[in-house]
């Protein structure tokens, strides 16, 4: 992320709000899944929230790397602008088998 474009991987903190009925919302940790190359084009990154509850849902795929236990939601994927969501990088990134197990756990969600 040295030249502000985030990577796959890293775990930015978004303003989510507003969001509709069972969407995350808040300020809360992000999970970027889309390659760098793309986020530099579309100033927009795809990525899914992370949360401290998990409901061991086939969904959630628990995050080991972060400062406290977690799991990424595949199921609450979705398109931010990071810049217009007032995002945060925090210095935290996921291991490679972990952006790939949430990758796997994303693909049957949109038909891929």
């Amino acid at each position: 992320m040295d030249d502000g474009i985030p990577e796959a991987g890293e775990v930015w903190w978004v303003q989510l709000a507003p969001t509709m009925g069972a969407e995350q919302s808040g300020k809360r940790p992000f999970l970027v899944i889309s390659p760098k190359a793309v986020n530099g084009v579309i100033h927009r990154v795809i990525g899914v929230t992370i949360s401290r509850t998990n409901h061991e849902w086939q969904t959630e795929i628990p995050l080991s790397t972060l400062p406290e236990p977690c799991v990424a939601q595949a199921d609450q994927i979705r398109s931010v602008d990071i810049e217009a969501r007032n995002a945060e990088f925090r210095g935290h990134k996921v291991t490679e088998a972990e952006l790939e197990s949430v990758r796997e756990a994303v693909r049957p969600l949109i038909g891929l």
